[in-house]
C-alpha cells in the first residue's frame, strides 16, 4: 500500500503570497443577541482577489481566548464577535438557515450546548462530552438539528425535531457528524464504542464494520434525495506512527458506493466533504505528504469529483472544513501551521482573516457554510 498515490495526478502548487496578505473587509449588522459585539478587518484585498467571483460564505471559528467568532460576507453578522466562550479541545459548528446562520457551540459554561443565531438562541442544558464538538444541519423544510456526544458518551440530537438521546455509545475524543437528506429528515455518522463506523436517521442504521483511526471523527453530506457518502480514515494497523509508512487510508462509504483513496491523513485528524451543486462530492484532508511522508505536519489536499489537488499549504496537525459553492466549486477553511491566521482557499476565492486557533489547541478547528 503507497499512502500518497501520485498516480492520482497531483501536482504541488504555491499558494499565492496574495492569500497571506488578504482579508475581507466585511461590515456587520442585523438583528441578533444585542449582547454580542462587532469586529471590522480593515486590509485591503488584493485586486487580484477582489475580482473573483462572487460567492458565499461564512466561517465559524474559536480565537486564542476562546471567543466565538464568524468572519465572511454574510449580509448580517458577517464578521462578528459572539461573546460566547468555547470549551477547549472544541469546535463550533455552523449551518445556513433563512435570514442568516445557525452555530452550535460546546461551551464554557458547565460544558453546555449552546445553538445561537438567525434560526434562534437556546442553551440547551445538556451537557457536552470534554474534547467533542458538535454538528448541525440545515432542514430541508426549515429549522435544524444538532448531533452531538453527551458527558455520559452516547449519540444524542436536539433542534427542531425534539431532543433525542439514541443510547448509541461513541468513542472517546471522537464527535458526529450531521447532514440534511434533500427528501426530507438527516443522517449521522460517527465512531461508535467498538471503533467502527456506524450511520443512523431517516435513510437507516447500518454498522460499517470499518475500523476507524482514534481519535479521528468522520464526515457526511447528502447525497441524491435520499443519500449520503461519509468521508472516513481507515485503520489497517491501528494507525500507528513511526513507521516507513502511514497505516490507515480515506475511505468514502455511502450509498454511493465504496471508495479507498489511497490517501493517508495525519493521525489525529478528520477528513471532511461536501457535496457539490453538480453531483458528486469533494473532500478537504491533512494528508501525511509534503514531498515525502512526514508525521509531522500535513499538506492540505482536496480530492473528488470537483478536482484533486495539493495546495501545497502545510496544515500541521489540525482539520480542514469545506462547503460547496456554485458551478461545482467549493471553499475550505483551515488554520496553516506557519501562521496565526485562518484560511479560505478554493475555486474562486482565497482570503486571509487575522485570527489565530485556541491557544495550544491543535484540536480546533474552523466550520464553512455557504
Amino acid at each position: 500500500m503507497n499512502p500518497v498515490h501520485l498516480s492520482l495526478g497531483f501536482t504541488r502548487r504555491v499558494v499565492l503570497m496574495a492569500v497571506v496578505a488578504s482579508a475581507a473587509v466585511v461590515g456587520a449588522g442585523g438583528g441578533v443577541p444585542a449582547s454580542a459585539g462587532s469586529a471590522r478587518l480593515s486590509t485591503p484585498v488584493p485586486a487580484a482577489l477582489a475580482a473573483a467571483p462572487a460567492v458565499r460564505f461564512e466561517v465559524a471559528t474559536a480565537n486564542e481566548t476562546n471567543d466565538l467568532w464568524t468572519f465572511g460576507n454574510f449580509p448580517s453578522r458577517g464578521v462578528w464577535d459572539w461573546h460566547t466562550g468555547v470549551a477547549p479541545g472544541s469546535s463550533p459548528a455552523i449551518a445556513s438557515v433563512p435570514g442568516g446562520y445557525e452555530l452550535a457551540v460546546h461551551t464554557t459554561a458547565s460544558d453546555d450546548l449552546w445553538t445561537i443565531g438567525f434560526g434562534g438562541n437556546r442553551d440547551w442544558h445538556l451537557q457536552v462530552k470534554p474534547g467533542t464538538s458538535p454538528s448541525i444541519a440545515a432542514l430541508a423544510g426549515g429549522g435544524y438539528e444538532v448531533a452531538f456526544q453527551t458527558s455520559g458518551g452516547s449519540l444524542a440530537t436536539v433542534g427542531s425535531r425534539g431532543t433525542r438521546i439514541w443510547q448509541l455509545g461513541m468513542m472517546a475524543a471522537t464527535s458526529p457528524s450531521i447532514t440534511a437528506l434533500r427528501g426530507g429528515g438527516t443522517q449521522i455518522a460517527f465512531q461508535s464504542s467498538t471503533g467502527t463506523l456506524w450511520t443512523v436517521g431517516d435513510a437507516g442504521w447500518k454498522d460499517w464494520r470499518i475500523g476507524m483511526c482514534h481519535p479521528s471523527s468522520p464526515s457526511i453530506a447528502s447525497q441524491g434525495q435520499h443519500g449520503f457518502e461519509v468521508a472516513v480514515d481507515v485503520t489497517f494497523v491501528n494507525c500507528q506512527e513511526g513507521h516507513a509508512t502511514p497505516s490507515n487510508d480515506v475511505w468514502t462509504v455511502g450509498t454511493g458506493g465504496t471508495r479507498d483513496w489511497h490517501t493517508g491523513l495525519i493521525v489525529g485528524t478528520s477528513p471532511a466533504i461536501t457535496q457539490l451543486t453538480g453531483g458528486g462530492y469533494e473532500l478537504a484532508l491533512p494528508t501525511n505528504w509534503r514531498g515525502a511522508w512526514d508525521p509531522n505536519n500535513a499538506d492540505l489536499w482536496t480530492i473528488g469529483d470537483g478536482g484533486n489537488r495539493d495546495w501545497g499549504t502545510g496544515i500541521g496537525r489540525t482539520s480542514a472544513s469545506i462547503t460547496s459553492e456554485p458551478n461545482n466549486g467549493f471553499e475550505v477553511a483551515v488554520y496553516p501551521s506557519h501562521l496565526n491566521q485562518m484560511w479560505i482557499l478554493g475555486t474562486a476565492v482565497n482570503k486571509a482573516y487575522n485570527i489565530g486557533r485556541q491557544a495550544g489547541n491543535t484540536a480546533s478547528s474552523p466550520a464553512i457554510t455557504h
